[in-house]
């Protein structure tokens, strides 16, 4: 029973570490429309969660490895800001984090790009010694009625394989409701 306990551990280590991330197949790409929220992803990334509830979307977008992108649509009158949303999601994160320090985050606020006002948030997970550096990139716009909130996360070291999978699905979501 130790042996798997410690192969789980062995095994969560190397996940973090950021090993074997592919490179975003942005050239094959895939287009998601759920309930009026279009996004373009690209082909080897796969949609995994998708909730729509009245007044909230949801949609995560995962990595063959461990990128993330989480999508969020809310209605823009009374949605949080960007730093609202940004420290709330980094505290429940930290908090949540099943094994492992998370280190106190650092954010920096971004120049506006292609309509989005963006925040960059730095963080450290430790497991057994080993440091892997992390980053979160928030997006938000609003479509009208409606706030979007795009996070993008992963492995620094992962940073220049997944950025051009960010980049489609940011450029291309649309809001249609």
């Amino acid at each position: 029973m130790r042996l798997i306990s410690w192969l789980s551990i062995l095994s969560l280590v190397v996940m973090l570490s950021g090993c074997g991330e592919p490179a975003a197949d942005v050239a094959v790409s895939k287009k998601h429309h759920k309930d009026g929220l279009e996004v373009q992803h690209p082909g080897n990334w796969k949609v995994t969660e998708t909730v729509v509830e009245e007044g909230f979307h949801h949609m995560m977008v995962e990595t063959p490895g461990d990128a993330v992108v989480i999508v969020q649509v809310f209605p823009a009158e009374g949605a949080a800001t960007l730093k609202e949303y940004a420290d709330a999601f980094s505290a429940a994160a930290a908090e949540e984090a099943p094994f492992g320090v998370v280190s106190k985050s650092k954010f920096v606020e971004l120049d506006p790009k292609e309509g989005w006002s963006r925040t960059k948030e730095t963080f450290i997970i430790q497991v057994l010694g080993v440091k892997v550096e992390h980053t979160r990139l928030y997006h938000t716009r609003d479509f009208g009625h409606w706030r979007c909130f795009v996070l993008c996360q992963t492995a620094d070291e992962d940073w220049a394989k997944v950025e051009p999978g960010f980049s489609q699905i940011v450029s291309s979501v649309s809001i249609a409701k």
